[in-house]
């Protein structure tokens, strides 16, 4: 009878084995073909669950992965190395499982990618900031207790570490004491931290081209970014400037996909111009999300015309902090061929929220008219024309509407004629 009972539980753990093994092979073909459509975020999820599932760590699934945040990652990301940490954190558990793999696990490109991205990574000096002394010391840096963080990277400094290095001469910066802050770039830079050179550059701009060699030396992306710069601002050479751009671009760098694409939308190449913007968007760069958006709202190159796309890329960079993208929303929903006041008026809302005087305008003529079905609202109508002057300083028909309001009431707003009468004497004063 034990042998039987024993023969039920193998059975029972071989089944889940190979239910988990199905379910996770099933998220790594979801995963890849959301990699191949270009939705990173949702590939990483699907990569999460196959992982979840997966019987032994998984080559494939960890290489995917990897591409995965690579995609999302800015890589010329200096003074906030966190936001890049799962994407140092995946590559160091692939380097602690590599053992594992075997010749037919993933092709040899992606190998090759692998140590592409890992150069980068390591111009960034990562593994510097995982101690929980950094942590401490930043914690108090980012919490404005510059003093208090002070001893903490003078202690870290003196055991070595490049980015307490970086910081102090942010620190002695701050405090004007530049032949100090130089001399801890200096140490920072001599420690192979691209940061401390890209400090030097900013503290001693005579010789600043000089520090952006040293960065591209280093494989690092914003070495090109700023070479680029400097060959197009300060030498005047388009040409020049494009090549390093498009080396920037190709390391990663979020601004370098963005300055390309531009180029290319400027020259009137838009087919060339939005694959560099796309991947500059899914890297966070706002500005490449609002031309995306704006390509789907006009139909441009062979773009066709799609406000849902276009309220989609707009959103995402309202989302990363760029809320004038809200007027844009609403603009649109003001289109004659898409006409939808109630949209309108949440996204108008939304930019008022965020201090755009039109924001504040539209809504207040909005809840004001009570067009396209919008319930009249004159409390809340009153509120925006107020902050909208407030804002502006701006006279125009819209005092009108707010001295009626006064002089009359109604839709929750009390008549008040000394109000009524103060905006009539801003009427007149404007």
């Amino acid at each position: 009878m034990k042998g039987l009972y024993t023969f039920i539980l193998v059975s029972a753990l071989t089944l889940v084995q190979a239910q988990n093994t199905t379910i996770s092979n099933l998220e790594f073909e979801k995963a890849l073909h959301a990699f191949r459509e270009e939705s990173y975020e949702t590939a990483i999820k699907h990569l999460d669950n196959a992982e979840k599932h997966s019987t032994k760590w998984s080559a494939q699934i960890s290489c995917l992965k990897i591409e995965s945040l690579y995609a999302l990652a800015d890589m010329n990301v200096l003074f906030n190395p966190d936001l890049i940490q799962p994407l140092y954190e995946e590559v160091l558990q692939y380097r602690t499982n590599e053992k594992k793999i075997t010749n037919n696990d993933i092709p040899l490109e992606n190998c090759i990618k692998l140590a592409t991205i890992e150069d980068q990574l390591e111009s960034l000096k990562l593994a510097e900031c995982q101690s929980q002394e950094f942590l401490k010391a930043k914690k108090q840096y980012d919490d404005g207790h510059h003093d208090t963080s002070l001893p903490l990277w003078k202690s870290l400094a003196n055991q070595g570490n490049s980015w307490a290095m970086v910081y102090l001469s942010l620190l002695y910066h701050e405090k004007n004491q530049q032949e100090t802050a130089i001399e801890w770039a200096n140490k920072s830079m001599s420690k192979q931290n691209a940061l401390g050179m890209l400090l030097l550059a900013q503290l001693d701009g005579a010789n600043e081209g000089k520090w952006f060699e040293k960065m591209v030396q280093l494989r690092h992306p914003y070495g090109y970014f700023y070479l680029g710069w400097r060959a197009e601002n300060v030498d005047g050479d388009k040409g020049k400037a494009m090549e390093y751009y498009l080396k920037s671009a190709d390391m990663g760098c979020a601004d370098a996909l963005y300055k390309v694409g531009e180029e290319y939308r400027i020259s009137g190449d838009f087919t060339k111009s939005l694959p560099y913007l796309k991947k500059a968007a899914n890297k966070g760069n706002t500005k490449s999300m609002y031309l995306i958006g704006w390509a789907y709202e006009k139909g441009v190159s062979g773009y066709i015309q799609d406000y849902l796309q276009a309220e989609k890329w707009y959103q995402k960079a309202a989302e990363k902090g760029s809320k004038d993208m809200y007027l844009n929303i609403a603009n649109m929903y003001c289109l004659a061929d898409n006409n939808i006041p109630q949209k309108a008026l949440a996204n108008f809302e939304k930019a008022a929220e965020a201090g755009y005087a039109q924001g504040m305008l539209q809504s207040a003529n909005l809840y004001f008219s009570g067009k396209g079905g919008i319930p009249n609202n004159y409390v809340k109508a009153t509120k925006y024309y107020e902050e909208y002057y407030n804002k502006s300083k701006k006279g125009g028909a819209y005092l009108e509407n707010l001295i009626k309001i006064y002089n009359q009431g109604g839709y929750g707003m009390k008549m008040d004629k000394a109000k009524a009468e103060y905006w009539r004497s801003i009427r007149n004063w404007e």
